[in-house]
């Protein structure tokens, strides 16, 4: 099951996010990329395509870890998991697209 959330990992959260391989666990540490939205601010649209992970934040006492995530790939079946990842990914990708547009535009 690792090897398949790391596998549905590349294939479909955003480019610039990084993981490592865990040698053993139940979870895959996500960090997202800067450009887009953190895992805070992402958490209420995954939930909505039904998708959920426990966000980084929580797990930092220093106040890191905004853009990190951690994802249980134990207990899902592999088709979960292929499409619990397209779903985040397209989540994240639907937010990214509107901070570049808030981006654009003026503030008042």
């Amino acid at each position: 099951r690792r090897d398949l959330a790391l596998e549905a990992a590349a294939r479909y959260l955003p480019p610039g996010s990084r993981w490592n391989v865990p040698k053993g666990g139940l979870y895959l540490w996500v960090e997202l990329p800067k450009t887009g939205p953190t895992a805070a601010e992402l958490y209420i649209s995954a939930i909505q395509m039904g998708v959920a992970y426990a966000i980084g934040n929580m797990f930092y006492t220093n106040g890191g870890g905004s853009y990190r995530m951690r994802l249980n790939y134990a207990t899902h079946r592999a088709a979960e998991l292929e499409e619990g990842m397209k779903r985040l990914g397209r989540a994240w990708r639907e937010l990214a697209y509107d901070y570049a547009e808030l981006e654009k535009a003026p503030l008042l």
